[in-house]
Protein backbone atom coordinates (compact mmCIF):
# COMPACT_ATOMS: atom_id res chain seq x y z
CA UNK A 1 0.00 0.00 0.00
CA UNK A 2 0.93 3.43 -1.04
CA UNK A 3 2.25 5.84 2.29
CA UNK A 4 1.77 9.23 1.68
CA UNK A 5 3.60 11.80 2.97
CA UNK A 6 1.05 15.19 3.77
CA UNK A 7 2.07 18.24 2.40
CA UNK A 8 1.56 21.56 4.17
CA UNK A 9 -0.69 23.06 1.83
CA UNK A 10 -2.76 20.03 2.27
CA UNK A 11 -2.97 19.66 5.67
CA UNK A 12 -3.74 23.65 5.45
CA UNK A 13 -6.36 23.15 3.28
CA UNK A 14 -7.79 20.39 5.82
CA UNK A 15 -7.97 22.30 8.66
CA UNK A 16 -8.82 26.16 7.39
CA UNK A 17 -11.54 26.94 5.30
CA UNK A 18 -9.81 27.83 1.99
CA UNK A 19 -10.31 27.33 -1.93
CA UNK A 20 -8.74 23.65 -1.33
CA UNK A 21 -10.43 22.66 1.51
CA UNK A 22 -13.03 20.45 -0.50
CA UNK A 23 -10.19 18.78 -2.58
CA UNK A 24 -8.08 18.42 0.39
CA UNK A 25 -10.71 16.69 2.25
CA UNK A 26 -11.87 14.14 -0.66
CA UNK A 27 -7.95 13.21 -0.99
CA UNK A 28 -8.25 12.08 2.93
CA UNK A 29 -11.32 10.42 3.05
CA UNK A 30 -10.08 8.20 0.18
CA UNK A 31 -6.60 7.32 1.15
CA UNK A 32 -6.48 5.32 4.52
CA UNK A 33 -5.31 7.66 7.65
CA UNK A 34 -2.94 4.46 8.57
CA UNK A 35 -0.88 5.62 5.64
CA UNK A 36 -0.77 9.31 6.27
CA UNK A 37 2.75 10.57 7.33
CA UNK A 38 4.42 13.82 8.21
CA UNK A 39 7.71 15.15 9.56
CA UNK A 40 8.41 17.64 12.52
CA UNK A 41 9.45 19.91 9.74
CA UNK A 42 5.12 19.77 8.26
CA UNK A 43 4.47 20.58 11.74
CA UNK A 44 6.57 23.64 12.27
CA UNK A 45 5.61 24.95 8.50
CA UNK A 46 1.80 24.50 9.60
CA UNK A 47 2.37 26.44 12.70
CA UNK A 48 4.12 29.15 10.68
CA UNK A 49 1.13 28.91 8.12
CA UNK A 50 -1.54 29.24 10.55
CA UNK A 51 0.64 32.34 12.35
CA UNK A 52 1.03 34.03 8.91
CA UNK A 53 -2.84 34.07 8.06
CA UNK A 54 -3.85 35.06 11.51
CA UNK A 55 -1.43 38.40 10.76
CA UNK A 56 -2.62 38.51 7.57
CA UNK A 57 -6.47 38.64 8.83
CA UNK A 58 -7.33 35.38 7.13
CA UNK A 59 -8.60 33.59 10.13
CA UNK A 60 -9.01 34.80 13.44
CA UNK A 61 -6.98 33.97 16.61
CA UNK A 62 -9.95 31.95 17.91
CA UNK A 63 -9.93 30.07 14.35
CA UNK A 64 -6.09 29.88 14.04
CA UNK A 65 -6.53 27.73 17.51
CA UNK A 66 -9.17 25.74 16.31
CA UNK A 67 -7.08 24.69 13.70
CA UNK A 68 -4.24 23.58 15.88
CA UNK A 69 -6.18 21.63 18.15
CA UNK A 70 -7.70 20.10 14.91
CA UNK A 71 -4.28 18.99 13.78
CA UNK A 72 -3.14 17.95 17.10
CA UNK A 73 -6.02 15.91 17.47
CA UNK A 74 -5.16 14.38 13.95
CA UNK A 75 -1.20 14.13 14.50
CA UNK A 76 -2.02 12.16 17.84
CA UNK A 77 -4.65 9.57 15.92
CA UNK A 78 -4.10 9.07 12.47
CA UNK A 79 -0.10 10.78 11.61
CA UNK A 80 2.68 9.01 11.63
CA UNK A 81 5.85 11.32 12.28
CA UNK A 82 8.41 10.31 10.14
CA UNK A 83 12.00 11.01 12.22
CA UNK A 84 14.15 13.53 10.76
CA UNK A 85 17.78 11.87 9.89
CA UNK A 86 21.22 13.34 9.30
CA UNK A 87 21.27 12.01 5.91
CA UNK A 88 17.98 13.50 4.53
CA UNK A 89 20.02 16.72 5.45
CA UNK A 90 22.73 15.45 3.10
CA UNK A 91 20.19 14.86 0.17
CA UNK A 92 18.38 17.88 0.82
CA UNK A 93 21.34 19.07 0.14
CA UNK A 94 22.33 17.79 -2.97
CA UNK A 95 18.74 18.05 -4.16
CA UNK A 96 19.46 22.16 -3.14
CA UNK A 97 22.39 22.27 -5.74
CA UNK A 98 20.86 20.43 -8.34
CA UNK A 99 19.40 21.93 -11.73
CA UNK A 100 16.22 23.20 -11.88
CA UNK A 101 13.67 23.18 -10.35
CA UNK A 102 15.20 25.54 -8.09
CA UNK A 103 14.42 23.92 -4.07
CA UNK A 104 14.21 26.17 -0.81
CA UNK A 105 15.57 24.15 1.84
CA UNK A 106 12.82 22.98 3.84
CA UNK A 107 10.65 21.77 0.35
CA UNK A 108 14.31 19.60 -0.71
CA UNK A 109 13.67 18.25 3.12
CA UNK A 110 10.43 17.15 2.44
CA UNK A 111 11.36 15.63 -0.73
CA UNK A 112 14.29 13.56 0.92
CA UNK A 113 11.95 12.08 3.37
CA UNK A 114 9.68 11.08 0.97
CA UNK A 115 12.35 9.49 -0.98
CA UNK A 116 13.76 7.79 2.15
CA UNK A 117 10.70 6.48 2.87
CA UNK A 118 9.25 5.47 -0.22
CA UNK A 119 6.26 7.99 0.35
CA UNK A 120 4.15 9.70 -2.70
CA UNK A 121 4.00 13.27 -1.78
CA UNK A 122 0.55 14.48 -1.64
CA UNK A 123 0.26 18.59 -1.99
CA UNK A 124 -1.10 21.67 -3.56
CA UNK A 125 2.45 22.66 -4.16
CA UNK A 126 2.90 22.82 -8.05
CA UNK A 127 6.64 23.62 -7.88
CA UNK A 128 7.08 21.44 -5.22
CA UNK A 129 5.25 18.60 -6.95
CA UNK A 130 7.41 19.34 -10.14
CA UNK A 131 10.72 19.11 -8.08
CA UNK A 132 9.55 15.77 -6.69
CA UNK A 133 8.89 14.15 -9.90
CA UNK A 134 12.43 15.57 -10.94
CA UNK A 135 14.50 14.13 -7.81
CA UNK A 136 11.94 10.56 -8.18
CA UNK A 137 9.97 11.52 -5.76
CA UNK A 138 6.11 9.90 -6.81
CA UNK A 139 3.66 12.60 -6.64
CA UNK A 140 -0.35 13.32 -6.09
CA UNK A 141 -0.56 16.63 -6.90
CA UNK A 142 -4.09 17.95 -5.89
CA UNK A 143 -5.41 20.96 -7.84
CA UNK A 144 -8.00 23.56 -5.89
CA UNK A 145 -10.78 22.82 -8.93
CA UNK A 146 -10.78 19.24 -7.81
Amino acid sequence: MQRYYLGTSLLVAALVHEPGTTAASGFLKQVEPNLWQISPWVETELASAFAMQCRRGVITPTERDLAWSRYGAMRNQRLQMVRVEAVDFAVAARFCLSDPPPLRAGDALHLALCLRQNSCLASFDRALCQAASQHRVAVHQLLVNG
